[in-house]
């Protein structure tokens, strides 16, 4: 099985992370279209700095490292350890003096190749503001901090309900226009923070454009979102098997929270996610 090929800037190498060699990597040349050496590193991901010297190699199963190999020299330069799950992507910045990993376990680690430490966006440093003109949130922030997620949950529909000013469970073009910034950011940051950023307006956002979900194809798009979510899975599949307790593991990224006990929930949630920052 192939995880994953990367491209040298040059274009004369290929990094073939595959499950062909058990534990190792390929090196391909292009000009001569065959092996040029093997990588003693069982790789999901990869990616070759700019200048064409250095390749991360990310790792699943029992690893869970970014291993900085030089090309010329076939040699290991250094392992970055800190994920708790394998690695998905890797990326180099421009200058190649940045690395950036992102993992299973939900978490973004920016790292210097050859430094052994790295520098991860921590949600839960945010300080969020817990009262607005509209709401106090210290309730929500009480159920996240608690991991009681699915009443998190409904407190969050309680809350946009009332602070835009829904009629019942519907809610009109000019109340998900008019929803107060302040609000939305908070609930939000609070998602965001409690989940380790798993969770929250803003991962939704992503998700759905990434989909690509905009203004004028709510609808059409709707159904895919919800698939990529998993609001379409039964809650059992959340509960582990041995003891049925709900493990949030289980949840995929941006589940929570939810729309599903609000009418019109595709229209409402498209122009909600396109139409506001949640910065």
């Amino acid at each position: 099985m192939i995880n994953s090929l990367c491209f040298s800037p040059n274009g004369k190498i290929l990094i073939n992370s595959s499950g062909y060699t058990k534990g190792q990597t390929e090196v391909w040349s292009l000009i001569d279209k065959k092996p040029l050496y093997i990588l003693p590193t069982y790789s999901t991901s990869a990616a070759i700095s700019p200048d064409g010297q250095t390749v991360a190699l990310g790792t699943g199963g029992a690893d869970k490292i970014v291993a900085i190999y030089d090309l010329n020299k076939q040699c290991l330069l250094n392992e970055l350890e800190g994920h708790s799950h394998g690695i998905n992507d890797l990326t180099f910045s421009s200058d190649g003096s940045t690395l950036i990993s992102g993992s299973g376990d939900g978490e973004i680690r920016i790292w210097q190749p050859l430094a052994k430490s790295s520098t991860q966006p921590n949600p839960k440093s945010q300080t969020v503001n817990l009262k607005t003109a509209e709401m106090d949130y210290t309730k929500l922030m009480n159920l996240l901090a608690a991991g009681e997620w699915w009443r998190a949950d409904e407190e969050t529909t309680r809350i946009v309900r009332i602070v835009g000013k829904a009629d019942e469970y519907s809610f009109k073009l000019s109340d998900i226009y008019n929803f107060p910034h302040e609000d939305l950011c908070i609930i939000n940051q609070l998602w965001q923070k409690y989940s380790n950023g798993r969770f929250g307006f803003l991962v939704q956002k992503r998700i759905y454009q990434s989909l690509g979900g905009n203004r004028q194809n709510i609808n059409d798009i709707y159904d895919a979102f919800c698939e990529h979510l998993g609001w379409k899975m039964p809650a059992s599949s959340f509960y582990d098997e041995t003891d049925y307790s709900f493990n949030v593991r289980n949840v995929p990224e941006g589940y929570f929270p939810t729309m599903e006990n609000w009418q019109g929930a595709g229209e409402f949630l498209g122009r909600f996610l396109v139409h506001h920052d949640h910065q």
